[in-house]
This record gives C-alpha cells, sequence and structure tokens, in this order.
C-alpha cells in the first residue's frame, strides 16, 4: 500500500467510528480490495483506539463546511421532515468512503447522499422537489471543480465553464425562490419555513444552463434544441458532427455553422486545436 493510500484509510477511521472498529476487530470485509501489507496493518493496529474518538465532531464541522455550497439542498431536504441528526450518517456511507479513496471532492459526495436521503425519507409530498433541488445544488459543486475536458485536435467540447442539467420543470423557478432564504443563519433554525414555491411538473423537464464566470455561478433555463446540442458535445465531436447534430435538432441549413460559431464565441465549446 502506498503511503498516500494509507492516509486515506486513517482518515476514514477518524470520521467513521464504525469503520474503526472494524479495522481493529480484524473484519476482513473493512480493508477488502486494498492492497495492505502485514507490516501496514500492523501499524493501523498499533494505535490506541481510543485514538479515534477524540473529536467526535468531525462529521459536524465536514457540513458546516459545504453549507456555503450545499445550502439551498440542505434547506429543503432539513425541511422535508428530515433531522439534522440523519446528516451524521454520511461518514459511514459508500459516499464518503469511496470519496476519500477516489480523492473526490466531498462536497459533491455529499450532494449525492442528500439527494439519496430526499428520495428515500422526509414528507412524500415534498421528495421530488427536495431532490431536484438537491441535483441543481450538487451539479453546481461539481461545476466549480470542472476540469478542462480532454479534447483531440480538430474536436469540440463542452467548456469546463459550462455544465447542462435536466430536471422537472419548475426546479429552477423553486431553486430562485429558496435560494435567498437558505442563509446560515436559518439554514439549521426549524423555524425558517420553506417559502410559497410553484410545482413541479414532473411529467416535463428543463434544461438548466449553469456557467462559471470570475463573478461566480450564472444559472438559466435553455431551449430544449440548445440544451441538447451542448450535452452531445460533453463528449469530443468534429465541427461536422456538431453542425449535423444541430440540423437534426432543428437548425436551418446554413445556421447549424453560425449556431456553433456563436457557442464558441460565447464560451461554451473548447476547441482542441487546429
Amino acid at each position: 500500500m502506498s503511503h498516500a493510500v494509507l492516509q486515506r484509510v486513517v482518515v476514514r477511521m477518524l470520521h467513521d467510528p464504525r469503520f474503526a472498529a472494524s479495522v481493529f476487530q480484524h473484519d476482513a470485509r473493512a480493508l477488502s480490495g486494498l492492497d495492505v501489507t502485514a507490516e501496514e496493518r500492523q501499524w493501523l493496529l498499533a494505535a490506541d483506539p481510543r485514538a479515534f474518538r477524540t473529536d467526535p465532531e468531525r462529521g459536524t464541522r465536514l457540513w458546516q463546511a459545504a453549507c456555503d455550497e450545499l445550502a439551498v439542498a440542505l434547506f429543503v431536504v432539513l425541511r422535508c421532515g428530515i433531522a439534522p441528526a440523519r446528516l451524521e450518517e454520511f461518514c459511514s456511507t459508500r459516499h464518503f468512503h469511496d470519496a476519500i479513496m477516489a480523492e473526490n471532492a466531498l462536497v459533491v459526495a455529499m450532494g449525492a447522499f442528500l439527494e439519496e436521503v430526499a428520495r428515500t425519507r422526509g414528507q412524500p409530498a415534498r421528495r421530488e422537489l427536495a431532490v431536484s433541488l438537491v441535483r441543481l445544488d450538487t451539479a453546481m459543486a461539481r461545476l466549480r471543480r470542472r476540469a478542462t475536458p480532454p479534447c483531440p485536435p480538430g474536436k469540440l467540447v463542452l467548456s469546463e465553464t459550462a455544465l447542462v442539467v435536466r430536471l422537472p420543470a419548475g426546479t429552477l423557478a423553486a431553486y430562485e425562490r429558496v435560494a435567498p432564504c437558505a442563509r446560515a443563519e436559518t439554514l439549521f433554525d426549524p423555524a425558517a419555513p420553506l417559502p410559497p414555491l410553484p410545482s413541479l411538473e414532473p411529467r416535463h423537464s428543463e434544461l438548466v444552463l449553469l456557467e462559471r464566470a470570475a463573478s461566480g455561478l450564472r444559472l438559466g433555463a435553455v431551449s430544449d434544441a440548445l440544451g441538447k446540442l451542448l450535452l452531445f458535445c460533453e463528449t469530443p465531436q468534429s465541427q461536422d458532427a456538431v453542425c449535423a447534430e444541430a440540423r437534426r435538432l432543428g437548425a436551418a441549413p446554413g445556421e447549424d455553422a453560425e449556431l456553433v460559431a456563436e457557442q464558441r464565441a460565447a464560451g461554451l465549446f473548447a476547441w482542441g486545436g487546429p
């Protein structure tokens, strides 16, 4: 095992008492799939188990650190009948452990956990709303960390500063209503209610374009045709293929190349070179 992997195992033990206990109890499943030598296992077992229980607030601080990015998601989930104590389960889930081992962003893993919680718990009447708003908040967290996609020469690809997400119709309007209420001082206040919200239309969808700029994130609805064209370019495509897709989506001959040029000028498409 590399020292980096060993360090990740220690981080998991510090945040998840059940995982730490399973390591100390010689549970073969605890380190299954990891290349752990007998010597490295002894390094872990030589530690005093109490050292992993000295700070029970670690999990709470993770959520406090994520409040800025997942404020809307947290605000709505906590008002769907889900107790704040449920958030403490995160460090015992595959979302947390997989993110630590793969060195993925914890806030994105926390969003996936919140979506799972919203989908399976809380008030049924608000589940669709909660799931949709969590998905939008999580997509914004992903965009903040989105790296430049690899793009071969002569190809187009959706820029690292853009992301498109399909959601039930009405999600964007609901998000804009909730966002001003989801402040740090009201986030965990059960007396702070959800504002009146428009109804979602689960049978219909909307495509929301997220854009990362120096001033922050922008989000807005885009037409179905443009949204589908941007989604088509999540993987590198030749300009001819993008133009053909634009025509398939309704662009008139001659307008397709103009549309592609406009999106490149707007920074939505990255170009892989000559």
